[in-house]
């Protein structure tokens, strides 16, 4: 059977067309940046290198570290995590929180460290929109979260608590 040169251009142009359409899907995943963690702030903060800005793993919450549990995920996730290479999915909606922190998806060898964080019970799902991700699903219950979130930290002499509405 032959081609006429009318249908092998036809061929070669659906051939080329498909082909891009399998390379899109393989590369789910459009990373952004690329570094070696050099540091972990807490358990959703981290930097790496080559950026001056912190990174603020989007869409989880853990702990602050004036709890134990802070303090113990801090650790979990600098074990995971220092020195090692990861890459970055930035929120293309939202870039950075109020603090001028990136938000981003972190992915270590592929796998999605926000989740990790989430299955593991060491975070509560935090969506704040606009975002161009869809929210996690799992991690912390509520009660757990509150669990989790006592302070173990005593307050010191001479300092007044205050009430945290209008903050």
């Amino acid at each position: 059977m032959k081609l006429s040169s009318k249908n092998l251009i036809i061929s070669l142009i659906l051939l080329i067309f498909i082909s891009s359409i399998c390379i899109s899907g393989v590369n789910a995943h459009k990373y952004e940046k690329t570094g070696y963690v050099t540091k972990v702030i807490d358990g959703d903060t981290i930097k790496i290198s080559g950026e001056k800005r912190s990174i603020r793993l989007w869409g989880v919450d853990t702990p602050e570290l004036k709890t134990s549990k802070g303090k113990a995920i801090k650790k979990s996730v600098s074990k995971k995590l220092l020195g090692k290479k990861v890459t970055l999915d930035i929120d293309n909606k939202k870039k950075h929180d109020k603090y001028s922190r990136i938000l981003a998806k972190v992915y270590l060898n592929g796998k999605d460290v926000n989740k990790w964080l989430l299955n593991k019970k060491y975070a509560r799902v935090m969506y704040i929109p606009p975002s161009e991700f869809k929210r996690y699903t799992g991690g912390l219950t509520t009660s757990q979260w509150k669990k989790y979130t006592k302070t173990t930290v005593k307050p010191a002499k001479n300092i007044r608590a205050t009430s945290s509405k209008g903050v």
